[in-house]
């Protein structure tokens, strides 16, 4: 990713691997692969096949530094599966706390 690019508004999206979901080291070790080969350390991205688990994966997104996630569509409809089409941080329940970082559509 070249400043230009960045600069005419392109950006950057993490997608990691199919088994990454639930599993934290997967992720955190494609993200520092991705950082090293784009230059960056904080963006956005989704799941592959939209795989998640609700609270294991958001803790993984932000465990990684990520600065939004998108996974949380319908991968055989359209729709806003979290009822909205704003941005929000998401919530943990367990922990009684947002986590750090944005859901977005």
């Amino acid at each position: 990713m070249t400043s230009t690019s960045l600069a005419q508004g392109f950006e950057i999206g993490f997608h990691p691997g199919y088994d990454t979901y639930r599993n934290l080291a997967r992720p955190l070790q494609e993200k520092a692969i991705f950082d090293e080969a784009i230059g960056l350390d904080r963006y956005g991205g989704r799941q592959h096949y939209l795989r998640f688990e609700v609270l294991t994966t958001w803790r993984h997104w932000e465990a990684a530094n990520l600065a939004y996630d998108s996974t949380l569509g319908y991968n055989r409809c359209e729709g806003f599966r979290c009822g909205t089409c704003h941005p929000f941080h998401p919530f943990d329940f367990e922990q009684n706390r947002e986590l750090g970082y944005l859901y977005r559509s």
